[in-house]
């Protein structure tokens, strides 16, 4: 009986031209929106590689240690036309010097229209539209046949309930699922298509998989969210009503809101704050050794009597600087987790988390260079920029001790590619969230049905 009634909804879909519409929007707006991300990715790949060249080539020559300016180049992640998630954050390349770091431009920067208006591209397709298209695809599953008075005709008749339910629940699924899955695989093809390198590896393929199913599980909850609505109403107006509420609020209130909250509960300063902080605790330091130097000023084992004294501030330095920065990230870390346990209040959370870390644009991957550049600014510090000094004595008196640094033989950063498994770990506690609300919504509009007034 149920794939009777399944047969009837798919019959009536393409009747209607929902199937058509949800097609439309979907063989147009996920093709289109990889792809154009795809071309920009493109652009930036080409545009980095020549920026990488040039600077390769000006590794010539010998220059003085506090004088050398190392650059870190950042690749974007291969699949991030599918989500660009944190990229317009993350900075295209790094300038460390003896004096700090400076951040490049980022995406941000560079298109301030994509910041102003929004970028397309699948995550906002899937969270946005067909989360929408679910929702009007659900909204009369039950409350629509009563008012049309099917309902009672259809169960006047043997047909269990649960098997009318599951019919128009599996029917407005497929109806939903198989343009999406469809447009997906289109999409795939036209970037092979283009010679895009982003599926060149099985973990890739992986990660489409992946991306394709975590979809799925996100427009199925507002599938089972319409069903549960159409279950507590007698019309269908009122069951649109109130899922369209009830889709803002999810979609757009929720998330957005949980980020402003958390500021306001937890609030912490700026990482511009903690970097002028530790520039004031380096001049304080600075300006204490050259007071204790000035004693030996003059004297010709100054560099022996120069180096505890060194050492002794650089620990203390690089102490100072490590507490803060681990005081900083322990307050920032406890202000997301506040944030992400309001904003799991919406699906949209979940689904952003593990889309964009499935397509390298996520937490994880922007933590992972962060901590890498960190390790390289210490290994830089220690086999660079901490050879040799320049000190300034009173009356204006220099003593030098500069060590000439090969260019050829400056450190170069390397960013190591996370393992698919650590990616995996990553995604699941958002993908259990999605199966657990899918899990409860739909058991909810089930067993409420099974107590439904049809008269």
């Amino acid at each position: 009986m149920t794939k009777v009634i399944l047969m009837r909804e798919l019959l009536d879909a393409a009747v209607s031209r929902k199937l058509l519409l949800v097609s439309v929007l979907c063989c147009l707006l996920m093709p289109m929106s990889i792809l154009v991300n795809h071309r920009a990715l493109d652009q930036f790949s080409s545009y980095q590689s020549q920026a990488r060249a040039d600077y390769e080539r000006s590794l010539t020559g010998s220059t003085p240690g506090d004088q050398v300016e190392i650059r870190v180049f950042r690749d974007k992640a291969e699949l991030s036309s599918f989500a660009t998630g944190l990229e317009p954050l993350m900075p295209n390349s790094v300038i460390l010097r003896a004096g700090g770091m400076s951040y490049g431009a980022g995406q941000a920067h560079e298109k301030p229209l994509d910041s102003l208006f929004g970028r397309i591209d699948l995550l906002f397709v899937v969270r946005f539209i067909l989360s929408l298209a679910a929702i009007v695809l659900s909204f009369g599953l039950v409350s629509g046949e009563k008012e049309a008075g099917t309902l009672s005709l259809v169960l006047s008749n043997p047909v269990p309930r649960d098997s009318f339910l599951l019919g128009k629940y599996f029917g407005a699924l497929v109806v939903l699922l198989v343009p999406f899955v469809f447009a997906l695989l289109l999409s795939v093809v036209i970037l092979q298509l283009f010679g895009a390198s982003s599926l060149a590896k099985p973990t890739q393929w992986a990660a489409v998989g992946l991306i394709a199913f975590v979809s799925a599980l996100y427009l199925n909850i507002f599938l089972s969210l319409g069903a549960l609505v159409s279950t507590l109403t007698s019309r269908a107006l009122t069951s649109m009503t109130i899922l369209l509420f009830l889709w803002a609020g999810l979609v757009a209130v929720v998330p957005q809101s949980a980020g402003l909250l958390s500021e306001l509960m937890f609030p912490i300063e700026s990482a511009e704050s903690v970097t002028f902080r530790k520039s004031l605790v380096g001049r304080d330091l600075d300006a204490r050794r050259s007071d204790e130097l000035q004693q030996y000023f003059g004297s010709s084992d100054y560099d022996e009597l120069r180096r505890p004294v060194a050492l002794k501030y650089a620990a203390e330095l690089q102490e100072t600087t490590a507490r803060m920065d681990r005081e900083f990230e322990n307050k920032r870390a406890s202000q997301f987790r506040l944030a992400s346990g309001m904003a799991y209040l919406s699906p949209v959370t979940p689904l952003t988390l593990a889309f964009s870390t499935l397509a390298g644009s996520g937490v994880l991957q922007a933590q992972d260079f962060y901590s890498s550049l960190n390790r390289f600014r210490r290994q830089v510090n220690d086999e660079v920029f901490s050879q040799g000094y320049r000190d300034v004595g009173p009356n204006g008196q220099t003593m030098l001790n500069i060590s000439l640094i090969d260019r050829a033989e400056l450190p170069q950063f390397e960013l190591r590619e996370l393992p698919f498994s650590e990616v995996l770990r990553s995604i699941m506690v958002p993908v259990v969230v999605l199966v657990l609300i899918n899990f409860i919504l739909f058991m909810s509009a089930y067993l409420r049905f099974l107590r439904y007034d049809v008269r």
